[in-house]
C-alpha cells in the first residue's frame, strides 16, 4: 500500500500515461504527484489550514455534484537551505453540469461537513411542517 492511500488518496491513470489523485470523501481531485512524499505533505497541509468557502470553524465540503480541484500552478525552487513553496490553486468541478467554476459553488440549504474522513449531511430547512 502506498503512503497516499492510507491518506484517503486513490491513484487514477489516464489513456495519455498522466495520472491524477481523488479523494473520494472529502470530494478532491489533484493533478499533483502525491507519489512524492513531500507533496503528499503539502497537499495534506494545505487542506488542513485552508477553509475552502470562507471563514468557518468546519472544511465544509463541495455541493453534492461538485469537486474540488487543487492544482499547482508554478514550482518555486526554494533557495538554499530554505524549504520549497507549494503554491496550490483551487478551481470546482460540476462534472454533470458540464462546469469549471474558480468561484466556490454556493452551499444550498442542504451542506456536507467533513468530521475527520467521513461526510455527513445536514439538511437546513427554515419549516419543518412542509
Amino acid at each position: 500500500t502506498s503512503r497516499f492511500n492510507t491518506f484517503g488518496w486513490t491513484e487514477h491513470a489516464l489513456p495519455n500515461s498522466l495520472s491524477y489523485f481523488s479523494h473520494a470523501a472529502l470530494r478532491v481531485v489533484t493533478d499533483v504527484d502525491l507519489r512524492r512524499p513531500v507533496m503528499l505533505d503539502a497537499i495534506t497541509a494545505y487542506l488542513d489550514r485552508n477553509d475552502l468557502f470562507g471563514d468557518r470553524d468546519d472544511m465544509t465540503l463541495p455541493p453534492s455534484g461538485w469537486e474540488l480541484w487543487v492544482r499547482e500552478p508554478s514550482k518555486q525552487k526554494a533557495a538554499k537551505g530554505r524549504k520549497a513553496n507549494h503554491t496550490f490553486t483551487k478551481c470546482w468541478i460540476n462534472h454533470t453540469e458540464r462546469t469549471l467554476s474558480l468561484d466556490p459553488p454556493s452551499l444550498s440549504p442542504s451542506r456536507d461537513v467533513a468530521v475527520g474522513a467521513i461526510a455527513v449531511s445536514t439538511a437546513v430547512t427554515g419549516d419543518d411542517s412542509a
